[in-house]
């Protein structure tokens, strides 16, 4: 049986994550989006791949001590697996190797799913952003990770 293999994104791994990122979250980032993040240093973008093909991502990106995921998908057929959790313990231990202070993203206000999941990791609600969400415009929960 094949098992989930995680490592950074190559190049050669963009058009797939682009696309995986189009299919998953309404405010998607570009292929070329994803070639700039990969030459800055700044950026962590960690893939999931089962039998060779991506089935997961997450993005980051650090300034000093602090940590932003920019963007997190695990494709529909692979979903409740445990891939997403994986993918964010990998980067918290990431976050906390580059002796970062926090890890924070921003969730929309209904998808209760996700907010309880990353609850469940030890991230906590500090905030709202007004219609920080557009197609459909909607607040974000801020959910942070201090360390």
């Amino acid at each position: 049986m094949q098992k989930i293999k995680t490592e950074k994104m190559r190049p050669s791994d963009i058009p797939s994550v682009a696309e995986l990122d189009k299919k998953s979250l309404p405010e998607s980032w570009s292929e070329e989006n994803y070639k700039e993040s990969l030459e800055n240093p700044n950026y962590n973008i960690l893939v999931a791949k089962f039998s060779g093909k991506i089935v997961g991502f997450i993005s980051m990106y650090h300034a000093l001590d602090e940590g932003y995921i920019c963007n997190i998908a695990v494709d529909k057929s692979h979903r409740m697996c445990g891939i997403g959790t994986y993918l964010i313990n990998e980067t918290i231990k990431y976050s906390k190797n580059q002796n970062l202070r926090f890890l924070t993203l921003e969730v929309r206000e209904s998808n209760t799913g996700a907010i309880k999941f990353y609850e469940k990791l030890g991230f906590t609600n500090v905030g709202i952003r007004k219609n920080f969400y557009s197609n459909p415009t909607e607040n974000a929960v801020i959910m942070t990770l201090y360390f």
